[in-house]
């Protein structure tokens, strides 16, 4: 008798895409080290739950997590997205920016570089 026998299939699924994800991340991490010079820049659009493993993995791969940003989407001003800035082999620092309001913006281009 199989384990999963009684399993939702959608808790599955979930789990599923969980797990791609993390695989995603890490290629992602693994690739841009390899990809990157000395003090290149990755940026990363992610989901706040997943910051812990963002960070350990940029850390796993000398990419130093330069500076984080929340974004929301509507007025709860719950993050619905994250934006990480990496930097290869650089010094320890990081940075919280301000909270941006996308719901308004057209474009999300050069988000890091406005105040």
């Amino acid at each position: 008798m199989s384990p999963n026998r009684n399993a939702d299939p959608q808790k599955e699924k979930e789990l599923q895409l969980c797990k791609k994800h993390r695989e995603l991340a890490r290629v992602a991490a693994e690739r841009s080290f390899v990809l990157l010079k000395n003090n290149g820049i990755l940026y990363m659009v992610h989901r706040p739950e997943r910051l812990d493993e963002i960070i350990i993995l940029a850390s796993k791969y000398k990419l130093n997590v330069k500076e984080i940003a929340l974004i929301v989407t509507n007025k709860s001003m719950i993050p619905t997205l994250i934006l990480v800035k990496c930097v290869k082999n650089s010094k320890n620092g990081l940075k919280f920016r301000k909270i941006y309001d996308v719901s308004k913006c057209t474009t999300y281009q050069h988000i890091f570089d406005c105040e």
